[in-house]
């Protein structure tokens, strides 16, 4: 039977959640954040099984009651808890406060036996067969229940678990694919930027290019169509190194632009390259299905368009031959008569 101490336990734990300030646990003023509507009915449900539990405390076991005091004690401090917090606390721990109520009143459940036996038993329905055996049944009925909302908590408990984990993780995957999304935009728009630069480039210094072509070709040809005087004196001198300076000149020029044209066509090979990589940096980031393999798949996409390689375009030797070389073979031709060809 119950000792005076484990019932005052009980009494002073029921006394303090009765003292409970309403007003500040359920915060009406809060709208939709408050918990008047959700959790004033089950603290209404709490109070009155606590004092029922108080009331056939006498008859129920030490350990009971000392079980029972512990777990209204429990729900005392949950509640004083959060009466206390400011506003902005109060609707974060909202449901930290739902969920503690639930798994505190479940193992409230486990005790309630014990007290309806000991009120069923107070009250002398024990005494008629018929009674006892309605207390059989309700008894049963009250344990397969508790067995039922306890499963049924359970596994709302987990199905609430899995859809907060499945929501979390999609939403770090949106917010991933969301920044990866923009980055990969801000390159494409600067690799495209590029590319109209140096397309203008490449076609400004074919043009050029051609022009100081054409114009080498033309000094040959005028050189060649304009005699030098072979006779002697110092003249065939003077007006040979003045040609041979100034198709060095222009030659030299057109090497320069042919040289800087295949440097532009170097470059915007590179720069497609670059920009093919970017755009499909978003499919091959998709395709992945862990942090590794994307990581991994960022790393040689990020190599790739660093290291373009060789385009062909540009080598180690200049292969366009000496302006030096090309001026003194016109030279050469441009005085030999036109007897000595044959």
């Amino acid at each position: 039977m119950g000792q005076t101490s484990e019932i005052e336990r009980l009494r002073k734990a029921v006394e303090n959640l009765e003292s409970i300030d309403r007003q500040q646990l359920f915060r009406p003023n809060l709208g939709e954040e408050s918990l008047e509507g959700v959790l004033n009915p089950k603290f209404e449900n709490l109070l009155k099984d606590a004092r029922f539990a108080l009331e056939y405390s006498p008859s129920v076991a030490d350990s009971q009651i000392q079980n029972a005091a512990s777990l209204f004690e429990q729900f005392y401090q949950t509640f004083a808890n959060h009466v206390n917090l400011q506003p902005a606390d109060y609707i974060a721990q909202k449901n930290n406060l739902l969920n503690n109520f639930n798994t505190l009143y479940d193992q409230f459940l486990n005790l309630e036996p014990y007290f309806v036996s000991a009120a069923i038993k107070s009250r002398g329905f024990l005494e008629d067969e018929g009674i006892r055996e309605q207390y059989n049944k309700t008894m049963d009925d009250l344990k397969r229940k508790s067995d039922e909302t306890l499963g049924s908590v359970e596994k709302k408990a987990q199905e609430i678990l899995e859809g907060a984990k499945s929501i979390a993780d999609e939403i770090e995957q949106r917010a991933k694919r969301t920044a990866a999304r923009v980055s990969v935009e801000e390159v494409q728009k600067q690799f495209q930027e590029a590319q109209s630069h140096h397309e203008k480039q490449v076609k400004l210094w074919f043009w050029i290019s051609g022009g100081s072509g054409a114009a080498f070709i033309g000094c040959v040809v005028l050189l060649w169509i304009v005699g030098l005087d072979t006779q002697g004196g110092w003249q065939p001198f003077y007006y040979s190194a003045l040609r041979i300076a100034l198709l060095g000149a222009v030659g030299a020029f057109h090497v320069f632009c042919l040289k800087t044209l295949r440097a532009h066509m170097h470059m915007r090979e590179r720069n497609l390259h670059r920009q093919r990589i970017a755009n499909s940096i978003p499919s091959f980031v998709d395709s992945v299905v862990n942090h590794d393999q994307r990581d991994m798949i960022l790393a040689q996409l990020v190599d790739a368009v660093a290291a373009f390689g060789s385009s062909g375009l540009l080598g180690a030797r200049d292969d366009l031959g000496s302006p030096t070389k090309l001026a003194v073979d016109s030279v050469l031709r441009s005085i030999t008569p036109p007897g000595a060809k044959n």
